[in-house]
């Protein structure tokens, strides 16, 4: 995938609501060659649109030692959040940073993390 379509699949995560399966697996594919051999998506996962935990563990796989920054607000079913992720909040200057924005904390991760992939991969 180009950065092209992977900008697309962010918007794509952040346009959607609630589980979507074929999503996952677009999401799942597009981060596994991201970051081949890093395990982002092992077999089975699921629920990455749904679950802060399993974005902030592939964040924590593609990312180890990144700055992951949460901002919003927690209003059901409306939220408003704004997740960047960098290599440090110390430097402006950073070679790639992702940014999501979603009403659910998970889409808005997990579009940061192809924003980021977009950007080419960080090590």
């Amino acid at each position: 995938m180009d950065a092209t379509d992977l900008r697309a699949l962010a918007g794509r995560v952040a346009a959607g609501r609630g589980p979507d399966p074929a999503l996952e697996a677009a999401a799942a594919q597009a981060l596994a060659a991201a970051w081949p051999g890093a395990g982002i998506a092992p077999a089975g996962a699921a629920g990455w649109l749904v679950s802060t935990d399993a974005v902030l563990a592939a964040v924590a796989r593609a990312l180890p030692g990144w700055d992951v920054t949460i901002e919003g607000t927690a209003s059901a079913p409306d939220g408003h959040w704004t997740c960047s992720l960098r290599r440090s909040r110390a430097l402006d200057s950073d070679r790639c940073i992702g940014i999501g924005k979603d009403p659910s904390l998970p889409r808005a991760l997990l579009a940061a993390l192809i924003s980021t992939a977009a950007q080419g991969p960080g090590d």
